[in-house]
């Protein structure tokens, strides 16, 4: 198994933290 850390800055709500993280896990093996 991979493990890989994208670090993403500007987000400063739960709403956008959110909306990547279902973004991130709609991805096939993720």
């Amino acid at each position: 198994m991979k493990r890989l850390i994208i670090k993403i800055q500007g987000m400063t709500c739960e709403h956008c933290v959110r909306t990547v993280k279902n973004a991130l896990l709609s991805v096939e093996g993720v």
